[in-house]
């Protein structure tokens, strides 16, 4: 995830195997390698798994996979951490909560397999509130992923969700027709949209904000998205005025993920905003200049894209998306081949940093966009184009290794930028920061609640 300071930290997670066996030392881990048995799975000798036994059941045993990226597996559920120094931080947080009861794994079936698993609040293990949790969001996710499955569902259709967690040994099992939750006939968008505002909506109740901007990003908003990829909804919110007369460090991030991970939510503080702004962060400018709008103050939109423009620096950017691009050629086409997610998004910075050398400007959030601005040889685009229309149709995890042809392109980008990187200048004068306090005392003292 994009968003803090941390995540410009790279880890290699190899490099973590000592300190993660001291963290967890208390629950006896066991350090396992390619060649030992059952693990033949792991890349190379470089990787492991370190496994935390349950005492309960050999089933109940905590996994963490330390490769190009930190992945955690519990209860038939995984979730994978970037290889940054939060995602490490995260892992750690998550698998304390795992051991200590606090989070459980959930799984839906239908027909015999499952249809999705996650992480959920263990917290809530009361057998009721667990029924009414599972209830509502396994109908979120039977909702979206009813096309991408091609099941043919009916109203009686019956599924189950099942609840498992680290400190008890039996599973919460609860069943339910599908026509009890959901119009089975609604398979549009516009559904999920409108669960997205309902979202919002509760945030600023839960909060006592005020939204002033909430957008797509990602995947969905450069336009690239797989069927079954989640939603990055990113938001802008301010506080009451009261807030902002406090001594004290406060909370100026609000991250919310809906039970079925359908839904990621992460909203910045309308001061750390204008902060970043100022010094040009370039998931910020994606924020402001994507079309994929959820949420939005017309006149804000229109005041901060106006301070985007002004304060933008094009070399902050360039090196930004240049390490994109290397941090995805290193960390994963390098050790797992050229798949096509990650090319995309290697690929992504590439041209992003074409862009900006051409026009100094932040570049198209949409990547076809930005590939027709960027790239004049026509079989080049129209290989890429094919590549989209591909991802777009694939399941967001499907193994499907992009030409040679294609990958030669985009290496020659890569090596000649890495040789100019260092001699790309852009002048910026300096500017005051007044105009940007004045959005800020507008926002604070106007804003209606």
């Amino acid at each position: 995830m994009e968003y803090s300071e941390k995540d410009l930290i790279d880890v290699d997670p190899t490099t973590r195997i000592n300190a993660l066996m001291h963290v967890f030392a208390d629950y006896k881990p066991v350090l396992m390698r390619k060649s030992d048995d059952g693990y033949d799975w792991l890349e190379d000798n470089e990787c492991a798994c370190i496994i935390i036994p349950n005492p309960l059941s050999e089933a109940l045993d905590i996994e963490i996979e330390l490769a190009g990226e930190f992945t955690l597996y519990f209860g038939g559920t995984h979730c994978h951490y970037w290889a940054y120094e939060s995602g490490y931080e995260d892992l750690i947080t998550d698998v304390h909560d795992i051991l200590k009861g606090k989070m459980c794994s959930y799984a839906l079936s239908y027909d015999g397999w499952d249809w999705c698993s996650g992480f959920w609040n263990g917290d809530m293990i009361d057998k009721s509130k667990c029924a009414q949790y599972l209830r509502n969001n396994s109908a979120k996710y039977i909702y979206a992923m009813k096309k991408s499955y091609g099941k043919k569902l009916k109203p009686n259709s019956e599924f189950s969700a099942r609840l498992i967690s680290y400190i008890y040994s039996d599973e919460f099992i609860h069943n339910w027709r599908l026509g009890d939750l959901i119009d089975v006939n609604l398979s549009d968008q516009k559904k999920q949209h409108r669960k997205i505002g309902e979202e919002l909506r509760r945030i600023e109740d839960e909060y006592d904000v005020k939204i002033l901007l909430a957008v797509e990003s990602g995947s969905r908003a450069w336009g690239f998205a797989s069927p079954d990829s989640d939603y990055d909804v990113r938001f802008i919110y301010v506080h009451k005025p009261q807030w902002y007369f406090s001594i004290g460090k406060q909370p100026d991030t609000i991250e919310y993920m809906s039970g079925d991970r359908l839904l990621d939510f992460s909203g910045w503080e309308l001061r750390k905003t204008l902060q970043l702004l100022s010094k040009t962060n370039p998931n910020l400018s994606d924020w402001l200049l994507t079309d994929k709008i959820y949420l939005c103050d017309d006149e804000f939109l229109h005041i901060i894209r106006n301070e985007q423009s002004k304060f933008y620096n094009p070399i902050h950017a360039m090196y930004h998306f240049f390490n994109i691009a290397k941090r995805h050629d290193e960390g994963y086409l390098r050790r797992n081949g050229c798949m096509l997610k990650k090319f995309l998004y290697f690929l992504r910075g590439l041209l992003a940093c074409e862009y900006i050398e051409q026009h100094q400007q932040h570049p198209p959030v949409d990547f076809r966009e930005l590939v027709e601005s960027t790239i004049s040889d026509r079989n080049i685009k129209s290989a890429i184009n094919s590549l989209l229309e591909l991802k777009t149709k694939s399941k967001e995890h499907d193994s499907v290794i992009v030409k040679e042809a294609l990958q030669n392109f985009a290496y020659g980008l890569y090596n000649e930028r890495e040789k100019k990187l260092a001699d790309f200048r852009s002048t910026l004068s300096d500017r005051s920061l007044s105009d940007l306090d004045a959005i800020l005392y507008r926002y604070v003292s106007r804003i209606a609640f």
